[in-house]
């Protein structure tokens, strides 16, 4: 069933609220753990199957994410859910986002500005499309440069909060998607991965240090 046919979501007795928890899963898991994603998500591409399973069509556009990359988006998220304009800009530069005529002081400033018009507000209030918005008037502002991949990223949040929202208007992106981003940092950060991650570093340390000499 096409997703933006409600009345045959209905009919088949397919919960639309499952539906569009499914679809925002399936973005982050996408993004977070995949590396890789649709990045023509519009609702033409998203059918439902039985059991309000989602199935994709047309991978004629992707993106991807590196595992640096992903690092640092996911630092930049517990940064704005905390208020820290400076821990978030640190993100922002560190993702190739400010360009040389960037002021880095200005942008502080702006950032900090723009995180204080939500302080009291719950993630439940806080709109994803509103944020990405006002992220891009910043980069607009500051002369900052996007990557393209984010670039991408961003307009597929946007259109995966639309599409929730189309399935059910009181549905929360930020509200059900916040818990989800918590886990993956926790799953980053568990004594496993940072020990695997460890001795990769040893490997590599190791390797440097017998071939550069050489070199």
């Amino acid at each position: 069933i096409k997703i933006s046919n409600l009345e045959a979501l209905d009919h088949a007795g397919i919960p639309r609220r499952a539906v569009a928890e499914n679809a925002v899963r399936f973005f982050l898991k996408q993004v977070l753990e995949m590396g890789l994603f649709h990045a023509d998500a519009h609702p033409g591409n998203f059918f439902v199957q039985a059991g309000g399973r989602i199935a994709l069509v047309d991978y004629g556009m992707v993106g991807r994410v590196s595992e640096t990359v992903r690092m640092h988006l996911l630092r930049g998220g517990l940064a704005a859910l905390h208020h820290d304009a400076e821990a978030l800009a640190e993100e922002l530069y560190a993702l190739g986002v400010a360009g040389e005529k960037a002021e880095h002081r200005a942008f502080l400033r702006d950032l900090d500005h723009a995180l204080g018009r939500y302080a009291g507000a719950t993630v439940s209030d806080v709109s994803a499309a509103r944020v990405v918005d006002e992220l891009n008037t910043l980069a607009f502002r500051h002369k900052l440069q996007l990557p393209s991949e984010l670039a991408l990223l961003f307009r597929v949040l946007v259109m995966s909060e639309g599409m929730g929202l189309m399935l059910d208007p009181g549905f929360k992106f930020l509200e059900y998607a916040n818990p989800l981003i918590k886990q993956a940092w926790a799953r980053r950060h568990s004594a496993r991965t940072v020990l695997t991650r460890a001795g990769q570093a040893a490997v590599e340390a190791f390797e440097l240090g017998t071939q550069l000499p050489g070199r």
